[in-house]
């Protein structure tokens, strides 16, 4: 992307995934911030909105892009990148 270039998407990143768990309760904030630190640990690429801040703080600015349209959205509504466009899953309870 920063040399121009065209991608295929969608895409989704960690973040994604770990908010999607914690959107459908599989995991907590306390999860998501053990997976956060872990990966800043491992000089992961962090999403911008987590870095310095715990989960529950980077939360609020982070539009995911995986949803469940059965449960509550958590995360914030605008988008923080092109490639924001969300996807609906609907999860059998």
């Amino acid at each position: 992307m920063a040399n121009g270039a065209t991608l295929p998407g969608p895409f989704l990143r960690t973040f994604d995934v770990l908010v999607f768990g914690r959107q459908i309760a599989v995991l907590d904030d306390n999860d998501c911030d053990k997976a956060r630190q872990e990966l800043t640990k491992r000089n992961e690429g962090i999403t911008s909105c987590f870095v310095g801040r715990s989960f529950a703080d980077g939360l609020q600015n982070f539009n995911p892009r995986l949803i469940d349209g059965a449960a509550p959205i958590i995360g914030a509504t605008h988008p923080m990148h092109p490639y924001d466009s969300r996807r609906l899953i609907v999860c059998a309870k």
